[in-house]
């Protein structure tokens, strides 16, 4: 009976087998993004963590940027994606992802985006950051009830969203936008970590239902009534640099503050708050305004 060498369909099947799994790139065009794609030596519908993020250092060693992404055509075709990393890159049209619906976590700070409406549908995210870039309205977040921490600072940003619905929201930064009423916050009662530093808020009376804030920013603002913060007892780091405040009696008492900046203010006295300090609460910015 005639041998039959094996070796030539080993490699006949094999050979099948690289072309079938080639990837497919036809609806891309930015090089950049493609490259990326291929670091992972997997099919599109096999993704399901992609960094094509950009760092200060791929930045200063690529002046004429080189590495940055323009274009995310055919992102749609990443069905299984559930991490997304694009930081620091020029991308402004983020419509291919808005059938990406099993995405948990998606970074897209630091790009030239403008607006958010694409992502209203991705309601399985976790975490989304979308600080410095163009955007003035942040009511597409209504929905995301998965949300755990949001990032939409640096950008134009004047009025709030409808927060009732995101009942897991436990971080929210909001810092160097334009706002000024911050009515619609009082939903947000999981939140333990707030920052609205340099924005233009004056009352803070509606962050008293926020029970569980642990840390509260609030630079360069225009806030001089501080009664709520006296009963925000969950309350360990207060941060209200460059403000208006003259008296900071409503946290005398407060039990478990371990931290207060107030530099640059017009208080006129800290002996109100020694028995804070003997506590062991540390009080940063300590200069007395003359009367």
């Amino acid at each position: 009976m005639k041998k039959i060498s094996i070796i030539p369909l080993v490699f006949a099947i094999a050979f099948l087998v690289s072309c079938g799994s080639k990837v497919n790139f036809d609806g891309f065009s930015d090089k950049n993004f493609i490259e990326c794609i291929k670091k992972t030596e997997k099919r599109l519908d096999e993704i399901t963590e992609l960094n094509c993020a950009n760092t200060e250092q791929s930045l200063k060693d690529n002046p004429f940027g080189e590495t940055l992404i323009h274009n995310i055509a055919g992102a749609e075709k990443l069905v299984n994606l559930r991490k997304l990393d694009l930081k620091k890159n020029k991308i402004e049209d983020i419509s291919p992802l808005s059938g990406l619906t099993s995405l948990e976590y998606l970074d897209l700070g630091e790009n030239e985006i403008r607006s958010m409406y694409p992502l209203e549908h991705l309601t399985n995210l976790t975490y989304l950051c979308l600080d410095k870039n163009y955007i003035g309205d942040m009511r597409p977040v209504k929905d995301m009830t998965k949300l755990e921490t949001l990032d939409v600072s640096r950008n134009g940003i004047q009025g709030m969203a409808d927060f009732s619905k995101l009942k897991n929201l436990k971080r929210l930064e909001l810092n160097s936008n334009r706002i000024s009423d911050i009515t619609q916050l009082s939903d947000l009662t999981s939140l333990e970590y707030l920052s609205l530093n340099d924005n233009a808020v004056i009352e803070i009376y509606p962050l008293q239902p926020l029970q569980k804030l642990k840390v509260l920013k609030l630079n360069i603002n225009r806030i001089d009534v501080i009664l709520v913060l006296g009963k925000l007892m969950a309350l360990e780091e207060l941060y209200m640099q460059d403000n208006q405040l003259r008296d900071l009696a409503p946290i005398a008492e407060h039990p478990k503050l371990k931290l207060v900046d107030v530099e640059m203010n017009s208080i006129f006295s800290f002996d109100n708050v020694a028995a804070l300090e003997a506590r062991g609460c540390k009080i940063l910015g300590k200069k007395v305004q003359s009367k």
